[in-house]
């Protein structure tokens, strides 16, 4: 299973978990993990991208950017 494939999956899951408006700490726990998720692979995209991105004191920081701010933009 892919990363995308489990995720698909997880967010169908949370679907099912919230039709009925209850939000539950798994509810929560699944959507924190779809965020994790996200972030990992942000930033794997950073690591691995070496087209515009030469210096790693550049990848460090937007590294750390993705870590502090959970932005995945």
């Amino acid at each position: 299973m892919t990363i995308e494939e489990a995720l698909k999956e997880l967010n169908r899951v949370i679907l099912c978990l919230t039709d009925g408006g209850n939000v539950t700490k798994e509810v929560l726990a699944l959507e924190k993990l779809v965020d994790i998720t996200h972030k990992y692979q942000k930033i794997q995209e950073i690591i691995n991208n070496t087209d515009y991105i030469e210096e790693d004191v550049i990848r460090y920081k937007m590294i750390c950017e993705v870590v502090k701010d959970g932005n995945v933009d």
